[in-house]
């Protein structure tokens, strides 16, 4: 789950009492001494090696009604290497529109993996250094929700604290739901206006973070409020981030999504991957994951170039002319001349036809390696079925598939 903006988050839910009492009484360092100064402070953060917490994470967006709200599971351990402070597992999950969605995050001894819309990614700096040192700290100091472990939250306040563009209030005698706390308040100035109001609340012992909060563009239109709550440590953390425990954990990602077995045959029962691709007449379709259909679709993607090209159009066409309700086609053309498009699939477009060119980004992410390449797709834009290659019986296999949607 990883190239994220860096996030400082806020929280606005209490815990309950009993699990509150339990997070404190077990949470971190031992040492019983108050945190007196923000130095202390950063020393307790860095010393919370090995760690765990649920957490929730709210973002209001400017001019939403409500919160997109996620529920995240932390896990962090003392680093092995200088890319990253620590190593960590973050798992997360959101409740959408389109239904829930989750995902997770991962980084130990150079190996950097991230899932998320039913695409694995994965980084190992021993095959290649270059993503884990470009981009602002690279991938696995820029991954989703990274930048709430207690690791990443002591280098940012290190940073802000050498930077004249924040000002610094710190509270060692601050409360938080009953109990002992220390707060930190800062305000980030940019020209002469304020950029970012920020609030951090730990527990006075260990350095656990507990509240953090963070306000960009205050007072303007464009303000914005990330939130999270952070919970008690997870009931069952795993003993470490490595390849096999994660093949372990999700072993259907793993076996479905990862690169050298992402192919359009393991798509079946998964959202239709967005795209965005130009039509002959210069105009542009996009389609965004997750979005519904007018009607049942058939999505060919064909490559001009091979034999069978002609064929297999006019096998779709008679397919989808002979069934009983509608069905809408979409041409995706790994061609770009327009010429050759309109002589594969001629010159008059048919109303329940789209046809759009340039289909590298579809060939790429639905992971096609042979041409003709059909993906149907119900309403609710779900993958039903798929089918690589041509053959005689094309048309009938084309009407048996869109039948089952």
């Amino acid at each position: 789950m990883r190239g994220n903006l860096l996030l400082i988050v806020s929280a606005v839910a209490a815990f309950h009492v009993s699990a509150a009492n339990s997070f404190f009484e077990n949470s971190g360092n031992s040492d019983s001494s108050r945190i007196t100064s923000v130095d202390v402070l950063l020393e307790r953060l860095a010393g919370l090696q090995d760690y765990s917490a649920s957490a929730t994470y709210s973002v209001l967006l400017p001019s939403a009604e409500n919160e997109i709200v996620y529920d995240v599971e932390l896990q962090s351990a003392a680093p092995t290497d200088t890319l990253s402070p620590c190593g960590y597992l973050i798992s997360w999950s959101v409740n959408a529109p389109t239904g829930k969605s989750a995902g997770f995050t991962s980084y130990s001894d150079g190996n950097h993996f991230s899932y998320s819309d039913e695409r694995l990614q994965e980084y190992h700096f021993d095959n290649d250094s270059l993503p884990f040192v470009t981009g602002r700290g690279g991938v696995q100091r820029n991954a989703r929700f990274a930048s709430i472990l207690p690791a990443f939250i002591a280098g940012e306040i290190g940073r802000m604290t050498a930077d004249s563009a924040y000002t610094f209030t710190f509270n060692p005698d601050a409360c938080y739901s009953g109990h002992s706390a220390v707060r930190l308040d800062a305000v980030e100035s940019v020209k002469g206006y304020t950029a970012r109001e920020l609030s951090y609340i730990f527990d006075a012992m260990t350095g656990s973070p507990l509240r953090i909060s963070v306000e960009s563009n205050p007072g303007s239109i464009s303000e914005q409020s990330v939130t999270v709550d952070y919970g008690v440590p997870l009931a069952s953390p795993v003993a470490d981030f490595s390849e096999a425990t994660l093949i372990s954990l999700y072993p259907d990602v793993f076996e479905r999504f990862r690169q050298g077995s992402f192919r359009l045959e393991n798509l079946p029962g998964t959202a239709m991957p967005g795209f965005s691709m130009p039509t002959p007449t210069g105009e542009r379709y996009t389609y965004h994951r997750g979005d519904p259909f007018n009607r049942p679709t058939v999505i060919a993607v064909i490559d001009p170039e091979v034999a069978s090209a002609s064929s297999t159009v006019q096998s779709i066409r008679d397919a989808v002319n002979a069934l009983p309700s509608a069905t809408d086609i979409i041409w995706a053309v790994k061609s770009r001349h327009i010429d050759t498009i309109e002589q594969l699939l001629g010159y008059g477009l048919r109303e329940d036809e789209t046809i759009l060119t340039g289909a590298n980004s579809i060939i790429r992410d639905c992971g096609i390696t042979a041409f003709p390449a059909m993906i149907f797709i119900d309403k609710t834009g779900t993958i039903k079925s798929v089918h690589i290659g041509a053959n005689k019986n094309l048309a009938e296999i084309v009407m048996q598939k869109v039948a089952l949607m």
